[in-house]
């Protein structure tokens, strides 16, 4: 049997939309995950409504927990807000 441990799983925010994000992250983290993927889009994570400080945040918030973020690059699914991401190098610097 093949098994697969936690460290290879990547867990998403999706689920957690009526939730604040550090209850997604605290319960990633009591999981035992490693790796978290942030939906982006509202209430966590809207890049087009967040500045560069609540970026900065969100990353701090994700590292305090001793996770780390996983971030698709939209070739699996149409994603506009990647745009923003990769065309403000601030923001995919903060967040890689």
């Amino acid at each position: 049997m093949i098994t697969i441990s936690k460290s290879q799983v990547t867990v998403m925010n999706i689920q957690y939309g009526y939730y604040p994000l550090e209850k997604f992250l605290d319960d990633a983290a009591r999981a035992g995950v490693e790796h978290v993927e942030l939906w982006r889009a509202a209430p966590h994570f809207h890049l087009e409504d967040m500045t560069y400080t609540d970026v900065c945040r969100v990353r701090k918030q994700i590292e305090e927990r001793g996770l780390s973020l996983e971030i698709t690059d939209g070739r699996y699914r149409v994603d506009p807000t990647f745009s923003v991401l990769q065309s403000d190098k601030r923001l995919y610097d903060v967040l890689i």
